[in-house]
């Protein structure tokens, strides 16, 4: 008990640097020390254990995919694209619920402005072949490499967990 309380302690302190990194380049300094003062005092979080342990394992791995995809969004390289797959993967492996994030995340960038506008000013569909228009764009200029590498993880992470669930349990499910 003594080793999972401890393990699950380190977790949720590890968690605060991406949670403080996320508010710090998003919202400034003041609103990522108040981040970081609300996630130390949450109730939630204060729990320590065993039955908390999937819980800020996760909290932990998908501020970090939330935080390599904002590095990636302000400064896109194929390293930080890996990087937030991997992250992807983790936070897939740790609770199923990481692939909404995933899905939601690609979402989002591929309708990045830079990717949906036509080039002439117009940066939404109308005026600009509506929503067909919009598609083809974003599907003729987007960043499909990175954009892969992004989708791999949370799906390697899902194929992971299963394996290590049919080998531990003989089911492919935790229930």
């Amino acid at each position: 008990v003594q080793a999972t309380n401890f393990v699950s302690a380190l977790v949720r302190a590890l968690a605060l640097f991406p949670i403080f990194a996320l508010a710090l380049w998003l919202f400034g300094r003041w609103t990522a020390i108040g981040t970081a003062i609300l996630y130390a005092l949450s109730p939630p979080w204060t729990g320590l254990g065993a039955t908390t342990m999937t819980d800020t394992t996760f909290a932990l791995f998908f501020y970090l995919a939330l935080m390599a995809a904002v590095a990636y969004w302000r400064r896109p390289s194929r390293a930080l694209a890996l990087g937030t797959g991997l992250a992807f993967a983790l936070t897939v492996m740790s609770r199923e619920e990481g692939l909404l994030l995933a899905v939601g995340l690609v979402l989002i960038l591929l309708l990045q402005p830079q990717w949906a506008s036509s080039g002439s000013g117009s940066t939404g569909a109308a005026g600009s072949g509506g929503l067909l228009g919009l598609v083809r764009r974003v599907l003729a200029q987007a960043p499909w490499r990175d954009l892969a590498l992004f989708a791999i993880g949370p799906l390697l992470g899902w194929i992971g967990q299963k394996v290590y669930l049919y080998q531990a349990f003989g089911s492919f499910s935790s229930a």
